[in-house]
């Protein structure tokens, strides 16, 4: 009896391609998905942005950036932080007043009444586990699953359509979309 050749089925690599087929992805899906990782990472933690150069020039550095850990109502920054403001010092943006105060209580095991789901709340209180209870603390997580969601939706898209193009413009859309930046730079 003459042993046939070995049926495509049983190789290696007849294992791995439906898998690979599954996410449709090549080299060029993995440099894409770097690059708006890494946009989406740089815009969501650095921003804003400004360019100093242009507006004074030679005076500091050409180029500053506030990040997601600073305070936006710093009096020593003319036109923010004003004294007859209701809170001039208060590092909050929008409501993460009531989110930050909620995830901080959640670390201390105290009740509070709150009728929204706590998934946000949780997501903060790992940043401020880790950081402490400051604008750092409790920005970075929600910043670092906002800049996750852009690799997801890609990998989404891509599932949904064969098409490059389709998986690269949903990217792009999330990552530059207003909602979903200010949602993902705020502890909201």
């Amino acid at each position: 009896m003459q042993a046939g050749p070995i049926p495509a089925t049983h190789t290696p690599s007849a294992r791995r391609a439906p898998r690979a087929s599954w996410w449709r992805l090549d080299r060029t899906d993995l440099y894409w998905l770097i690059a708006l990782t890494l946009v989406a990472g740089l815009l969501r933690f650095a921003s804003p942005i400004f360019l100093d150069i242009f507006a004074h020039p030679g005076s500091a550095a050409p180029i500053s950036a506030w990040g997601i850990c600073h305070d936006y109502q710093d009096p020593s920054i003319p036109g923010l932080g004003k004294p007859n403001d209701i809170a001039p010092n208060s590092p909050f943006l929008f409501d993460e007043l009531y989110f930050a105060n909620d995830a901080h209580k959640d670390l201390l095991g105290q009740d509070y009444f709150d009728p929204e789901p706590p998934l946000a709340k949780l997501i903060i209180a790992i940043g401020i586990k880790f950081f402490g209870f400051n604008s750092f603390g409790w920005r970075f997580f929600p910043a670092l699953f906002g800049t996750a969601l852009i690799p997801l939706m890609y990998l989404l898209a891509r599932q949904l359509m064969a098409v490059r193009f389709f998986a690269i413009a949903a990217g792009v859309l999330t990552a530059f979309d207003g909602m979903t930046f200010v949602e993902s730079r705020t502890a909201v």
